[in-house]
């Protein structure tokens, strides 16, 4: 059974993500979906009590630099992407 904790979290979370639905995307809705991920994270530490927050932040910060490393793929002229593999 998840601890009540982790229960509150997926009560709250108005984003959701769905992994299959992340890899159909474009990179650009990929793109969106991380800042999506992101800011949620970022409410959910201004919310959370001190235990809590420095994971959301910590996890609002791994969302963050997920968009800007595809961001920067995205840019890049004439750019090989690396192969996305389903997990």
């Amino acid at each position: 059974m998840a601890p009540a904790s982790f229960c509150r979290v997926l009560m709250i979370m108005s984003v959701e993500f769905s992994p299959d639905e992340f890899w159909a995307a474009t990179p650009k809705e990929r793109i969106v979906k991380c800042r999506e991920m992101a800011a949620q994270a970022e409410w959910l530490a201004a919310n959370a009590g001190s235990e809590a927050r420095k994971g959301y932040l910590e996890l609002a910060k791994q969302w963050r630099d997920l968009a800007d490393e595809m961001e920067m793929w995205d840019r890049q002229p004439n750019r090989t992407r690396p192969a996305l593999q389903d997990p």
